[in-house]
């Protein structure tokens, strides 16, 4: 399949409900950037643990998280299944809807998450994860990586949104050989409140 520069429709009817998608764990044929790419997890962790955070929230973490277990780590997953999987502090819940107060973090890392929320909800989304915590780590696959050339939201186009809530935004592309299905590319934003 080429790449023609175009957006495809997302790849189920279900994309931009993540609770339902989820509800069950990973759906067949589909799987997380992070679980194929143990390099890019990797690197991760390594911004994390650089950022020293002393209490960070996960949003999304999925069946491969970004942090580790501890007393000063929580996960938020629409998706009890996958919570039920993960060890330490987690709470079932919408990053739209955070049940938690101001400033209760340090960081806040959202791996591949605002590919699923709905266009509408980017800004309200981000405000919230912004509220959390005065640094957020974002991973963003970009529009046009094959097989999923789905993904509905450019690391540009979150940038923009956190710069309009007064945020200071770091960027880094990644790209990731994927064999036959060639360079997989993703965005990593690191975000801090001015």
């Amino acid at each position: 399949m080429a790449n023609t520069g175009r957006l495809a429709p997302p790849p189920t009817e279900d994309w931009f409900n993540p609770r339902r998608l989820y509800q069950e764990g990973f759906p067949a044929g589909l799987t997380s950037a992070l679980q194929v790419f143990e390099p890019l997890r990797t690197r991760l962790k390594k911004l994390v643990a650089s950022l020293e955070p002393g209490f960070a929230l996960e949003v999304g973490p999925g069946d491969r998280p970004i942090l580790d277990p501890g007393p000063g780590t929580c996960y938020l997953d629409v998706s009890n299944h996958l919570l039920r999987q993960l060890n330490g502090a987690r709470v079932e819940g919408d990053l739209v809807h955070a049940p938690f107060p101001d400033d209760m973090f340090d960081l806040v890392v959202a791996a591949d998450v605002f590919s699923h929320v709905r266009p509408g909800e980017r800004l309200a989304a981000l405000r919230e994860l912004t509220r959390l915590a005065p640094s957020a780590i974002l991973f963003n696959p970009e529009p046009g990586n094959e097989p999923f050339r789905s993904a509905p939201v450019s690391s540009e186009d979150l940038t923009n949104l956190l710069r309009s809530l007064g945020c200071e935004v770091s960027g880094w592309p990644v790209q990731m050989p994927a064999g036959d299905l060639g360079v997989f590319r993703f965005g990593l934003l690191l975000a801090t409140r001015e």
